[in-house]
């Protein structure tokens, strides 16, 4: 093989592995990552936008528990 083909190969090779760590990372900044829970609501893989849709349709009760015993009900309320 000559020169310039090697040059070439190593130059397309090392262009192909800089653009696949630039999409994986892409990916990560706009996405949740798996198994990720927001008050008890699944956002694991989604992106920020999804999950705050997801968490603004969501309702929550804000009641306080002691020892498993409710001792406050607190009023629902929703994000937004």
């Amino acid at each position: 093989m000559e020169k310039t083909q090697k040059l070439i190969l190593g130059a397309l090779a090392a262009v192909a592995v800089i653009g696949g760590l630039g999409a994986s990372g892409y990916y990560h900044h706009s996405h949740f990552n798996k198994n990720v829970t927001i008050n008890g609501v699944k956002v694991g893989g989604l992106t920020s936008e999804a999950a705050y849709q997801k968490l603004a349709s969501q309702k929550r009760s804000n009641d306080v528990y002691l020892n498993g015993k409710k001792i406050y009900e607190g009023t629902s309320t929703s994000s937004g």
